[in-house]
């Protein structure tokens, strides 16, 4: 699985992973930081120890630690962590963590951590609203010694921790509330001396809850460091390089996905179309024989079309203006150039590509310039997007979306992920509100750092729409705001 901080498999004999020094209390005493220490039985010789850990930083946060153990010797490990989402600014938690973390953050929930159903495959406010509360648990890492790989090891092991935590995190819920004095019967003494003193009640750090209500994960192949001094190796300006690395690509693609149906075994399913991310939730965990699975799809990103010799000139021309961020005054004369050679800007996208561009000129120059000469308003990318789709949140932006429908563009052409050019505009607000948010930016950016996304906004809603958004629904603040970017 990706790691922010990625380790091989272990080799068989070597010591017992212990948790990173961040995650132990300052003084570095592991034991100091252990809250609770577990072995389950498996099928012998195999057991998992299973060991909870305070977090260095944040309260809600318990980190996991399976070492799979073949008698007493280490074999393998897991490690990822529970989180409790009534903290506020799961993001700010999420994105300090770890990256994986952050991305997988992201993607499930929001802000207050609470699940961004519309986002998901599979999951509905009515039927899974208990996912969206409780105990985020992230499986970030599990390694396997290769001799050990075999059978079913990795999936018991998840399978056993998954179980496990939710058993005793009801048993210690349940301890709890038999230990309140609410819970205790009516006696005949006075009211306080039915409380125990507080030097003898049990103190509140003692229960550990690691109960969860969703488990992610990014499936990848296990010897990520193996792969990427592969990957390097075989990135090479030359045929033969260029050959290895795609050998390389199919490689690796067909070990995801041997790893990503080892998780489907257990209940986990990919949380949209072509997300690294899976998920599970308590009453899907099970374990199916791989034959159940072994018909599975896999989404996946589409990959772009292989760049013709003759439009090289003219996207490396557009890949320089997005690495420099400055639109040369030749760039008529280049496009013109590229084209009288034969370039063809619809089957490299330059649209798209010019439409990302605005922020560097948002006079909107280069776009008509690009539309004179024949772009197609309703050209796709690989990824089914149309030039709206590629809408900056910056000036020139309603501009441009105007200039595009005017010209005929559809503002309701979905994407392959389902989402029309307006979906995407407010899926960019949300997440720059959030980022924000989280990292108190708030309010640094100008007068109103929503302007763009409101101009943009009115400009794709049909016009029904925006009547109907701006009169009948909208508080008289967000109407002025609405009207006045217009």
């Amino acid at each position: 699985m990706a790691s922010s901080t990625p380790a091989g498999p272990l080799r068989l004999g070597s010591a017992p992973p212990t948790p990173p020094r961040s995650e132990m209390d300052s003084d570095g005493s592991d034991d100091e930081g252990i809250l609770c220490e577990e072995t389950l039985a498996d099928t012998a010789p195999y057991r998992f120890r299973i060991t909870l850990g305070k977090h260095y930083e944040y309260e809600s946060v318990v980190t996991i630690l399976v070492t799979i153990l073949h008698g007493d010797q280490p074999v393998g490990y897991l490690n990822g962590r529970v989180t409790d989402r009534s903290f506020r600014e799961f993001h700010q938690l999420a994105d300090g963590e770890a990256a994986e973390l952050g991305e997988v953050g992201a993607t499930f929930c929001n802000d207050d951590g609470t699940l961004r159903y519309r986002d998901l495959d599979g999951l509905t406010a009515r039927e899974d609203s208990g996912a969206s509360r409780g105990g985020f648990l992230h499986i970030e890492q599990i390694a396997i010694d290769e001799a050990h790989r075999r059978g079913d090891l990795r999936v018991r092991c998840i399978k056993a921790l998954l179980e496990w935590l939710n058993i005793r995190d009801a048993h210690e819920r349940q301890e709890r509330a038999q230990a309140s004095p609410a819970s205790q019967p009516p006696t005949d003494t006075a009211p306080e001396a039915t409380v125990r003193p507080a030097a003898t009640r049990k103190p509140e750090r003692e229960y550990v809850h690691a109960g969860w209500t969703i488990a992610v994960l990014q499936p990848g192949a296990e010897n990520a460091e193996e792969e990427h001094a592969r990957a390097e190796g075989h990135e090479e300006e030359t045929e033969e390089g260029r050959a290895l690395f795609q050998l390389f690509l199919a490689e690796r693609a067909a070990a995801q996905r041997k790893v990503a149906l080892q998780w489907a075994r257990l209940g986990f399913r990919q949380a949209r179309f072509a997300s690294p991310s899976w998920y599970v939730t308590p009453d899907r965990l099970e374990l199916v024989p791989i034959e159940e699975v072994a018909g599975l799809h896999i989404s996946s990103i589409p990959e772009p079309p292989p760049i013709a010799p003759v439009d090289r000139p003219l996207s490396e021309f557009f890949a320089r203006c997005e690495k420099q961020g400055v639109l040369p005054d030749t760039y008529q004369a280049e496009i013109r150039g590229c084209i009288a050679q034969g370039a063809d800007l619809n089957r490299i996208n330059a649209l798209h590509r010019a439409v990302a561009l605005i922020p560097i000129a948002p006079d909107l120059s280069l776009v008509t310039l690009l539309l004179s000469l024949g772009g197609d308003v309703h050209a796709r990318d690989e990824l089914q997007r149309c030039a709206l789709h590629r809408l900056p949140p910056s000036a020139g932006g309603a501009m441009c979306a105007k200039l595009l429908l005017d010209r005929g563009a559809d503002r309701d052409a979905a994407d392959v992920f389902g989402d029309t050019p307006l979906d995407k505009v407010f899926k960019g607000a949300r997440d720059r509100t959030e980022f924000q948010g989280a990292f108190g930016f708030n309010g640094v950016h100008g007068r109103d750092s929503e302007e763009h996304g409101h101009s943009i906004t009115v400009e794709l809603l049909h016009p029904a729409e925006r009547a109907a958004l701006i009169e009948g629904v909208l508080t008289p603040h967000q109407r002025h705001l609405m009207a006045y970017n217009a």
